[in-house]
């Protein structure tokens, strides 16, 4: 016999259902990479994303493009093997003066 608090399924307009109860969102996270020194703001980020439906990767890339350019932010949004590749430029400042940067991984994170 089956334990349902563990059920997995599929409900196509509110994302997959993790678990009884809950609904994880229509899309997952596969990677993050913000910076690679602990003492500096990192100058650039990317996050590869999957979605439910692969057919809203097209749509999350164009909403990814006008963020990033209503904020004045360089950035990229591609779509590779059914995946979402996302970039942000920043810049880079020493852990001493940070205000003197724009840490790309939280204007990522904020996207």
């Amino acid at each position: 016999m089956s334990d349902p608090s563990v059920a997995v399924g599929t409900d196509t307009a509110q994302g997959t259902v993790a678990a009884q109860g809950t609904v994880a969102p229509p899309w997952g996270l596969l990677s993050f990479f913000g910076g690679g020194t602990a003492n500096m703001v990192p100058e650039s980020a990317r996050a590869v994303l999957t979605a439910v439906e692969t057919e809203r990767l097209n749509e999350m890339a164009v909403a990814y493009g006008l963020y990033f350019e209503s904020r004045g932010r360089k950035g990229t949004a591609r779509i590779e093997a059914e995946q979402l590749v996302l970039s942000m430029e920043g810049k880079a400042a020493y852990g001493m003066e940070p205000e003197l940067g724009i840490n790309a991984a939280l204007e990522l994170v904020h996207s």
